[in-house]
């Protein structure tokens, strides 16, 4: 999947922004398809940063077990 930065016009990732952008129109295919964008986005960060502390955290215990 293609990453793609918030748009440059405003804040469309908050879905109050763009109800208030956009009132009384509907949520666009487009939109939608941001939305999971962004999610899928956010938890590869949390998994990724998740991993690396886990990680950390096993060293440091594994190198105060052998001092």
């Amino acid at each position: 999947m293609q990453r793609t930065a918030v748009s440059a016009q405003g804040n469309l990732v908050h879905a109050g922004r763009y109800c208030k952008e956009h009132l009384h129109r509907r949520i666009t295919r487009r939109y939608l398809e941001r939305q999971f964008e962004v999610v899928e986005v956010c938890r590869e960060w949390l998994a990724d940063h998740n991993a690396k502390s886990l990680m950390a955290h096993i060293r440091e215990e594994e190198a105060a077990k052998e001092s």
